[in-house]
Protein backbone atom coordinates (compact mmCIF):
# COMPACT_ATOMS: atom_id res chain seq x y z
CA UNK A 1 0.00 0.00 0.00
CA UNK A 2 3.05 2.27 0.39
CA UNK A 3 1.55 4.35 3.20
CA UNK A 4 3.41 7.52 4.18
CA UNK A 5 2.97 9.23 7.53
CA UNK A 6 1.57 12.60 6.56
CA UNK A 7 1.33 15.66 8.80
CA UNK A 8 -1.86 17.70 9.05
CA UNK A 9 -1.80 21.40 8.20
CA UNK A 10 -3.12 23.55 11.03
CA UNK A 11 -4.73 26.02 8.60
CA UNK A 12 -6.37 23.98 5.82
CA UNK A 13 -6.65 20.78 7.94
CA UNK A 14 -5.44 18.71 4.97
CA UNK A 15 -2.90 15.90 5.15
CA UNK A 16 -0.37 17.65 2.93
CA UNK A 17 3.15 17.10 4.24
CA UNK A 18 4.61 13.60 4.11
CA UNK A 19 7.10 13.03 6.93
CA UNK A 20 9.79 12.24 4.33
CA UNK A 21 9.33 15.47 2.35
CA UNK A 22 11.90 17.60 4.14
CA UNK A 23 11.99 20.03 1.22
CA UNK A 24 8.93 21.68 2.80
CA UNK A 25 11.26 22.93 5.56
CA UNK A 26 12.34 26.48 4.72
CA UNK A 27 14.93 28.61 6.54
CA UNK A 28 17.27 31.52 6.24
CA UNK A 29 21.06 31.52 6.35
CA UNK A 30 23.44 34.21 7.58
CA UNK A 31 27.15 34.06 6.74
CA UNK A 32 26.84 30.37 5.91
CA UNK A 33 25.05 29.46 9.15
CA UNK A 34 21.48 28.24 9.55
CA UNK A 35 19.27 30.63 11.54
CA UNK A 36 17.28 28.22 13.78
CA UNK A 37 14.52 30.73 14.59
CA UNK A 38 13.79 31.14 10.86
CA UNK A 39 12.86 27.48 10.24
CA UNK A 40 9.30 26.99 9.01
CA UNK A 41 7.42 23.98 7.63
CA UNK A 42 5.34 25.22 4.71
CA UNK A 43 2.08 23.56 3.67
CA UNK A 44 2.22 22.96 -0.11
CA UNK A 45 -1.58 23.35 -0.38
CA UNK A 46 -2.28 26.64 1.41
CA UNK A 47 1.21 28.07 2.09
CA UNK A 48 0.78 28.20 5.88
CA UNK A 49 4.18 28.50 7.58
CA UNK A 50 4.24 26.34 10.71
CA UNK A 51 6.71 26.91 13.52
CA UNK A 52 8.51 24.14 15.38
CA UNK A 53 6.30 24.73 18.44
CA UNK A 54 3.40 23.39 16.32
CA UNK A 55 5.22 20.25 15.17
CA UNK A 56 3.67 17.88 17.70
CA UNK A 57 0.15 19.16 16.99
CA UNK A 58 0.72 18.65 13.24
CA UNK A 59 1.87 15.11 13.97
CA UNK A 60 -1.11 14.46 16.25
CA UNK A 61 -3.42 15.42 13.35
CA UNK A 62 -1.43 13.26 10.95
CA UNK A 63 -2.25 9.88 9.48
CA UNK A 64 -0.87 7.25 7.15
CA UNK A 65 -1.90 8.04 3.57
CA UNK A 66 -1.55 5.17 1.09
CA UNK A 67 0.05 5.71 -2.31
CA UNK A 68 -1.67 2.53 -3.53
CA UNK A 69 -4.97 2.34 -1.61
CA UNK A 70 -6.19 -0.59 -3.71
CA UNK A 71 -3.52 -2.83 -2.13
CA UNK A 72 -5.02 -4.21 1.06
CA UNK A 73 -3.22 -7.50 1.59
CA UNK A 74 0.37 -6.20 1.62
CA UNK A 75 0.56 -2.97 3.54
CA UNK A 76 3.74 -0.96 3.88
CA UNK A 77 4.38 2.01 6.13
CA UNK A 78 6.97 4.79 5.98
CA UNK A 79 7.92 7.26 8.69
CA UNK A 80 10.33 10.17 8.26
CA UNK A 81 11.97 12.42 10.85
CA UNK A 82 9.36 15.17 10.39
CA UNK A 83 6.77 12.80 11.88
CA UNK A 84 8.69 12.34 15.14
CA UNK A 85 9.21 15.87 16.52
CA UNK A 86 9.94 14.65 20.06
CA UNK A 87 13.00 12.85 18.70
CA UNK A 88 14.08 14.99 15.72
CA UNK A 89 14.05 18.77 15.92
CA UNK A 90 13.55 20.66 12.67
CA UNK A 91 16.92 22.35 13.17
CA UNK A 92 18.64 18.95 13.16
CA UNK A 93 16.73 17.89 10.03
CA UNK A 94 17.63 21.15 8.26
CA UNK A 95 21.31 20.79 9.17
CA UNK A 96 21.32 17.18 7.92
CA UNK A 97 19.68 18.31 4.70
CA UNK A 98 22.33 20.99 4.20
CA UNK A 99 25.10 18.42 4.75
CA UNK A 100 23.58 16.09 2.12
CA UNK A 101 23.53 18.45 -0.87
CA UNK A 102 25.25 18.15 -4.24
CA UNK A 103 28.74 18.50 -2.77
CA UNK A 104 28.16 15.90 -0.04
CA UNK A 105 29.79 12.50 0.00
CA UNK A 106 27.70 9.53 -1.03
CA UNK A 107 27.70 8.36 2.61
CA UNK A 108 26.23 11.70 3.79
CA UNK A 109 23.53 11.53 1.12
CA UNK A 110 22.68 7.90 1.98
CA UNK A 111 22.50 8.78 5.69
CA UNK A 112 20.10 11.66 5.02
CA UNK A 113 17.78 9.71 2.72
CA UNK A 114 17.76 6.50 4.76
CA UNK A 115 17.99 7.81 8.34
CA UNK A 116 16.29 11.22 8.21
CA UNK A 117 13.81 10.92 5.36
CA UNK A 118 13.21 7.19 5.73
CA UNK A 119 13.36 6.53 1.99
CA UNK A 120 15.73 4.77 -0.39
CA UNK A 121 18.82 6.74 -1.31
CA UNK A 122 18.77 8.49 -4.66
CA UNK A 123 21.89 10.05 -6.20
CA UNK A 124 21.90 13.83 -6.36
CA UNK A 125 22.05 15.34 -9.82
CA UNK A 126 25.30 16.95 -10.75
CA UNK A 127 25.42 19.36 -13.62
CA UNK A 128 28.91 18.85 -14.97
CA UNK A 129 29.05 20.12 -18.51
CA UNK A 130 30.73 17.76 -20.92
CA UNK A 131 33.48 18.95 -23.22
CA UNK A 132 31.08 18.49 -26.13
CA UNK A 133 28.53 20.84 -24.55
CA UNK A 134 31.18 23.45 -23.83
CA UNK A 135 32.71 23.27 -27.32
CA UNK A 136 29.37 23.87 -29.06
CA UNK A 137 29.52 27.42 -27.65
CA UNK A 138 33.07 28.04 -28.88
CA UNK A 139 34.21 29.71 -32.05
CA UNK A 140 36.97 27.98 -34.00
CA UNK A 141 40.36 28.98 -32.63
CA UNK A 142 42.19 31.67 -34.59
CA UNK A 143 45.44 31.14 -36.39
CA UNK A 144 48.14 31.52 -33.67
CA UNK A 145 50.24 33.60 -36.10
CA UNK A 146 47.42 36.17 -36.23
CA UNK A 147 46.98 36.54 -32.42
CA UNK A 148 48.62 39.43 -30.58
CA UNK A 149 47.14 38.68 -27.11
CA UNK A 150 44.88 36.22 -25.33
CA UNK A 151 42.49 37.39 -22.61
CA UNK A 152 40.83 35.30 -19.92
CA UNK A 153 37.98 36.54 -17.72
CA UNK A 154 36.01 34.70 -15.03
CA UNK A 155 33.10 35.58 -12.78
CA UNK A 156 31.72 33.57 -9.87
CA UNK A 157 28.05 32.59 -10.11
CA UNK A 158 25.69 30.82 -7.70
CA UNK A 159 26.11 27.56 -9.60
CA UNK A 160 29.73 27.76 -10.75
CA UNK A 161 31.93 30.05 -12.84
CA UNK A 162 31.22 31.95 -16.04
CA UNK A 163 34.42 32.24 -18.03
CA UNK A 164 35.56 33.32 -21.46
CA UNK A 165 38.80 33.32 -23.45
CA UNK A 166 39.25 35.98 -26.12
CA UNK A 167 41.97 36.56 -28.67
CA UNK A 168 43.02 39.89 -30.14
Amino acid sequence: SAEFWTLGCLKCNALTIRACDTHHLQWEMHEGLLLPDSIRLVCPACGREHEYGEAQEMTDYGDYVPTNPEVERYRGFQQGALGVPRVFEWRDIAEAQLRSGHSATMEEQIDFDNSWRGVNWRPRKRHKPTEKNIRKHCAPPPDPEQVANYFFAADTQDNGFFWVVLAL
